[in-house]
């Protein structure tokens, strides 16, 4: 297992997550941890999401999927690596959930690239229930 952090949950007039290093390989279904300090944002629900950077001007984004959608705001989720993840420039972006409460999502500040070695594979094929499992 492999901890790593992402650059804050904050509320709207702030910003600060702790980062990930610069570029990082991660394997296809080697469980993860993503860790996140949530700054003046204490509504209860996060989201985690895989996003993928496909633009750099202007820099864009696109949803890969979510790893966790409405979770406690507990400063930690599981991310096990799918085959959909496999790939450069990903990065891991902690959200909140909706609410009258406007805030920042973090998002690691290195990118990520998964590959796909061989090792986990079998934990890849079962990302899902061992996400819902840990990611409540």
């Amino acid at each position: 297992m492999i901890t790593f952090a992402v650059a804050g949950l904050v509320a709207a007039s702030s910003s600060a997550l702790t980062a990930l290093a610069a570029t990082k390989t991660v394997d296809l279904g080697q469980t993860q941890t993503v860790t996140w300090q949530a700054a003046n944002y204490d509504t209860s629900g996060v989201s985690v999401n895989v996003i993928r950077k496909v633009s750099d001007n202007p820099a864009r984004y696109e949803l890969v999927r979510t790893v966790a959608s409405d979770m406690s705001n507990s400063g930690s989720a599981t991310w096990v690596p799918a085959w959909k993840d496999i790939g450069e420039n990903d990065f891991i972006q902690v959200g909140c959930k909706p609410s009258p409460k406007a805030c920042r999502a973090g998002l690691s500040q290195g990118q990520l690239a998964v590959v796909n070695s061989d090792l986990f594979s079998n934990t890849a094929a079962a990302y899902q229930a061992i996400e819902q499992l840990n990611n409540k």
